[in-house]
């Protein structure tokens, strides 16, 4: 039975594109979920090929509110999530993918951290869905529950007491939340003017980093713990990391005017070659950590060509 968009506590947004092996199971852990009033699923098929729509389709009763929308060709995540977020009846929003697990209470604590802050994002757990080597060799490359992005902003220095008109530069580490646990008020999405498709798949970091420059900050929900399923072998992580380097050059061609700067050829390099040998271990979780860390490099580079950007 569907409810009116007043009783609504917060709508989930799911973009769905050719994820049948997996959906399934986040599926049931969204129906399990128990919040103390009703919430709405809001499913955005992206152009699927793989049955993902029918299994969407066979699991829409178990919910107490669902908009199902299908896109007959892939016309990219953002773009889905945006749809899906002008679609949303609810005031408040959280986002989710296909193939992870939210834990029992995620939604609850989500709902309720909304209640008080504009911009949340819940805890990435990686060893539930995921091997103990794989795990292990990338919870440090990047940590997901610390994510940032350095910036580097103007300030005004002081000298004794009076102001001095002269601009400095401060480093601020800009914290940033992956877009699968990623909660976020309505209105303020939609002010903001939602997420944008010209980032890759960093359409959730470069929110981040807009909505910082505006003021607002992202507060962290210990409670709302999130399953996250990394790629399960070494070629596929490589391309989803190679992936994931490509649009961070995109998001440096969108955030250096707010000052995102690029690392540095020392630093680029060191990473190069921490990565490079990392590969040949004879370690898994080092090896896993070096396949990536190199990929993601390989992925900028090419990015930087891409984009006609120096992020190096």
């Amino acid at each position: 039975m569907a409810s009116s968009s007043s009783d609504l506590k917060i709508s989930v947004i799911l973009p769905v594109r050719d994820g049948a092996e997996y959906l399934g199971q986040q599926l049931t852990a969204l129906a399990s979920q128990e919040v103390q009033r009703p919430w709405e699923l809001v499913i955005i098929d992206d152009g699927s090929v793989d049955g993902s729509w029918h299994i969407v389709q066979e699991a829409a009763d178990q919910f107490p509110a669902v908009q199902l929308f299908q896109n007959p060709h892939p016309r990219g995540k953002a773009f889905a999530l945006n749809a899906g977020s002008n679609a949303a009846r609810a005031r408040t929003l959280a986002f989710v993918d296909q193939d992870d697990v939210v834990a029992p209470g995620y939604l609850l604590a989500m709902s309720k951290a909304l209640e008080h802050h504009a911009l949340v994002c819940g805890t990435v757990d990686l060893h539930a869905l995921n091997a103990d080597w794989l795990a292990r060799g990338l919870r440090h490359w990047p940590d997901p529950n610390s994510l940032t992005v350095t910036l580097w902003t103007d300030k005004q220095r002081q000298r004794g007491s009076d102001w001095q008109d002269l601009p400095t530069l401060q480093r601020v580490d800009v914290p940033v939340a992956s877009g699968c646990t990623l909660g976020i008020q309505r209105q303020l999405l939609r002010e903001a003017g939602l997420f944008r498709t010209d980032v890759g798949v960093c359409e959730d970091s470069e929110l981040c980093i807009r909505l910082w420059s505006a003021g607002l900050r992202l507060h962290h929900v210990p409670e709302a713990v999130l399953h996250y399923r990394l790629r399960p072998d070494l070629p596929a992580l490589a391309r989803q990391r190679y992936g994931y380097g490509h649009s961070w050059a995109a998001l440096f061609l969108s955030a250096r005017t707010l000052g995102m700067r690029a690392p540095g050829i020392r630093r680029t390099a060191l990473d190069a070659a921490s990565g490079l040998l990392a590969t040949f271990s004879t370690n898994r979780a080092t090896r896993a950590r070096g396949v990536a860390r190199t990929a993601f490099l390989v992925g900028r580079l090419v990015g930087c060509i891409r984009y006609r950007v120096l992020y190096i």
